[in-house]
């Protein structure tokens, strides 16, 4: 399930991106996630590819303005802590340590 851009030098999950910033003597507070954006994406790459639909959302040219780029990021890409793991990207909160 990772993407095939091949300039990532390094893939991390979880786990490894929390030793990460552990050793950097940060706590984790929290993660996020923004999974949903993956899901309608590979949806809509699907439903193209099999000619279901003739254009994309980012082919209408209502999808550009300022409101509607803001409204669907809210609504497609806003973290959350629903399946990071299923997650394109991991945002992780952290405190420096000794630093409340």
């Amino acid at each position: 399930g990772l993407p095939k851009n091949r300039s990532h030098k390094q893939w991390f999950t979880f786990p490894s991106l929390c030793r990460m910033v552990e050793r950097c003597g940060m706590r984790v507070i929290y993660r996020l996630g923004q999974s949903r954006s993956r899901r309608l994406f590979r949806r809509e790459q699907q439903l193209f590819n099999a000619r279901r639909i003739r254009r994309r959302l980012s082919d209408e040219t209502v999808m550009h303005s300022e409101e509607m780029i803001r409204w669907l990021s809210y609504v497609a890409a806003y973290p959350s802590v629903e399946d990071v793991d299923g997650s394109y990207s991991i945002i992780i909160v952290a405190q420096k340590q000794g630093s409340d």
